[in-house]
């Protein structure tokens, strides 16, 4: 989604949002620093998604899933649409700025 972003000429958008080429690339745990919340947001995320919201037969949702989403933020998910609605979101914004 990101590469996809980026090929679209967004960058100079995406600058102020943490977004930017091979940012996003796992890396070697023994060469980094441990695991962050961040990063247990991340794999909980994709379960449900692999195993709950897509899926037709769908597996229960996780009690750990459940217990971050008690934490307020601005959770949801992302497809090309959105991925797009967003991108042009920023653009505007970031237009707006100048």
């Amino acid at each position: 989604m990101f590469e996809m972003v980026l090929k679209e000429g967004a960058k100079k958008a995406l600058d102020g949002q943490g977004i930017y080429r091979d940012g996003w690339l796992f890396q070697n745990k023994a060469e980094v620093l441990p695991l962050q919340a961040a990063d247990f947001l991340a794999w909980e995320a994709l379960h449900y998604m692999l195993k709950v919201y897509l899926p037709d037969a769908k597996e229960r949702e996780r009690r750990s899933y459940r217990e971050l989403n008690e934490v307020p933020m601005d959770a949801g998910f992302h497809n090309r649409e959105t991925q797009r609605d967003w991108l042009a979101h920023v653009k505007e914004r970031e237009a707006g700025r100048k």
